[in-house]
């Protein structure tokens, strides 16, 4: 029982120390090349926000709970910063999802699987805030927290604007 429980800190222990080695090698300018549903093709430079990129597919409940919430977060236009949600599925599963829950929210596709060379993920669903030169600003894994999210673009803010 011991040696699995060390066995197991030993295992997350590594995993976080090359996750964060392999985050400082990825941490300017993350250049990538997405496509909406109708096929246009967008790159970092089609966004002056902040962006946010949402990893995920739609066989996990959690990155559709998260995709919902974050979406109507988006709309609130609290912040300024681009929604982009990149779903590994093919294009009929996401137009069906779509409509099943009457989605409005654009969605894209990583074609070219650029920001899979570019980004480590790990782990789906996985999101980064990157700012407006493309460096990881945040990273959340898994289940997405709104008020973590909406605390950090607080912080943010208040850094712009020289104060925190």
């Amino acid at each position: 029982m011991k040696l699995n429980r060390l066995l197991l800190i030993s295992l997350f222990s590594l995993t976080i120390f090359f996750t964060s080695y392999s985050l400082d090698n990825y941490i300017n300018k993350i250049e990538f090349q997405i496509y909406s549903l109708n096929n246009k093709q967008y790159t970092n430079k089609s966004f002056n926000n902040i962006v946010i990129l949402h990893f995920g597919n739609l066989e996990s409940n959690i990155f559709i709970f998260d995709f919902l919430k974050l979406s109507n977060f988006a709309k609130t236009k609290k912040y300024n910063f681009d929604y982009l949600p990149i779903l590994y599925n093919n294009k009929d599963e996401i137009e069906q999802f779509k409509s099943t829950y009457h989605v409005d929210t654009n969605i894209f596709i990583d074609k070219k699987d650029t920001l899979k060379t570019n980004i480590p993920l790990q782990l789906l669903p996985t999101t980064y805030v990157l700012d407006q030169n493309g460096s990881i600003i945040f990273q959340y894994t898994g289940a997405l927290d709104i008020d973590l999210l909406d605390k950090n673009l607080t912080s943010l803010d208040n850094f712009k604007n020289g104060g925190m």
